[in-house]
């Protein structure tokens, strides 16, 4: 297994696969720091602003891109300026919108007033360091756009840590300090990147095109739908812990799900970002023996390292376990074996995924997020005010089992997996 993912590697960039470890080492080495020399309840705090703040990022771009993308490609540079100048309005416009009714995570409780400022500007510099990563990765820019997401992403994480060895003190803040100013850097190389490859000119409103917005916001909005659903599922369960457990439960929750979820990092950034490029190509080529023979490495791959990651995600968490000295940790301990099963079972429906979404099958896709999320919301509901952590665990299970089941059954109905006598 290894020659052949070294084989692999040696096509890919190698300095972006670096900085994406180094965003994901980083965060994990943060959640395990604000555990040791915090209490449960400030992980708990950081945990549901974490997850606000990719919850609402994925509101703030509407899945644009998903349209934009394949608009900006297909003209010449000025008109890929004037596309992107559109792009940031429409932005702007989804923040205008979005940003009071978000308000609503402070005036219930879940966040408080105190991280206001930080919630705002760090929503606003994380999505567009973001989109501007997007852009730089279109135009073949890799390097930069991975540089971009290191400081949006992950930078932020090992600067608080070695922030508050040094001074300690308000670890919320200064952590969320460090995150905006590092996103904001992130931000700053993305436009200088881009003025540098002749992006980003000044444009003025005559260049405003509401048409294009609007024929994009109809495009995305199905893919918008799929991929909020599936964040819910995701994410929902921090939101019940807090409202019936407080504080110090989501904390234990985060911490667990930071582990468990280990194993879905290394899966995407061995395996599918390697092999589903290779893959999406085949199949745009109309070259099916190709896209078979990807679609099965992705398959034969994604087994392996889910199940030796899980493994692994285990042995460490277990290792640690004695090293944060968490009463809490231990007492809900089967919580995070539930986690962890859920996770895996993501893993192995991830190649049921990635062939439904290369065959285009965007309203199946839609459909089984929408499933699995109404199904997550009343098992949350049934399920945590009495069983709290051990609740919200098993609510993931089931949904996420849900989930592999009907991506395989409609993976197996559209025929998108290509029996060996079809190649």
């Amino acid at each position: 297994m290894s020659s052949t993912w070294l084989a692999s590697l040696g096509q890919q960039n190698i300095s972006g696969i670096l900085l994406r470890g180094a965003s994901m080492g980083g965060k994990f080495l943060l959640i395990l720091f604000l555990t040791k020399t915090s209490s449960l309840e400030t992980v708990g705090v950081y945990g549901l602003f974490v997850t606000s703040v990719t919850l609402v990022n994925y509101l703030q771009g509407m899945a644009f891109f998903t349209y934009s993308e394949r608009e900006i490609l297909a003209v010449n540079q000025d008109e890929r300026n004037r596309l992107i100048f559109n792009q940031m309005v429409f932005y702007l416009g989804v923040y205008a919108m979005l940003f009071p009714a978000t308000l609503v995570i402070f005036y219930s409780g879940l966040i408080s007033f105190e991280l206001i400022c930080y919630f705002y500007a760090i929503l606003v510099v994380t999505h567009l360091g973001q989109e501007l990563h997007r852009l730089l990765i279109l135009f073949l820019a890799t390097t930069r756009a991975y540089v971009v997401s290191f400081f949006v992403q992950g930078a932020w994480a090992i600067v608080a840590i070695l922030v508050l060895l040094v001074f300690p003190g308000n670890a919320l803040q200064v952590v969320f300090l460090c995150w905006g100013v590092s996103a904001f850097v992130g931000l700053l190389i993305g436009v200088l990147s881009l003025r540098k490859l002749g992006y980003l000119r000044q444009s003025t409103w005559k260049d405003l095109e509401v048409g294009w917005i609007v024929r994009g916001v109809k495009t995305c909005w199905r893919f918008l739908l799929a991929i909020s659903a599936y964040k819910v599922v995701e994410f929902s369960d921090r939101y019940f812990l807090n409202i019936y457990h407080g504080d110090l439960s989501v904390g234990v929750y985060t911490l667990y799900s930071r582990f468990a979820n280990l194993a879905q990092e290394i899966v995407y950034v061995c395996v599918i970002a390697i092999v589903f490029p290779k893959m999406l190509a085949a199949f745009k080529q109309s070259d099916m023996l190709g896209y078979k023979r990807h679609l099965d490495k992705l398959k034969h791959s994604l087994v392996r390292y889910s199940i030796v990651s899980t493994i692994a995600s285990a042995l460490i968490f277990i290792a640690v376990l004695s090293f944060l000295d968490k009463e809490e940790l231990v007492v809900n301990l089967a919580a995070f074996w539930l986690l962890l099963i859920a996770s895996l079972l993501v893993c192995l429906s991830q190649v049921y995924y990635y062939a439904l979404y290369a065959w285009g099958r965007d309203r199946e896709i839609m459909w089984q997020m929408v499933l699995a999320m109404c199904v997550n919301i009343v098992l949350n509901i049934l399920l945590v005010p009495g069983l709290g952590v051990h609740g919200a665990a098993l609510a993931s299970l089931v949904s996420f089992s849900l989930l592999l089941v009907i991506r395989y059954q409609s993976a197996v109905k559209l025929n998108v997996l290509i029996n060996d006598n079809e190649k």
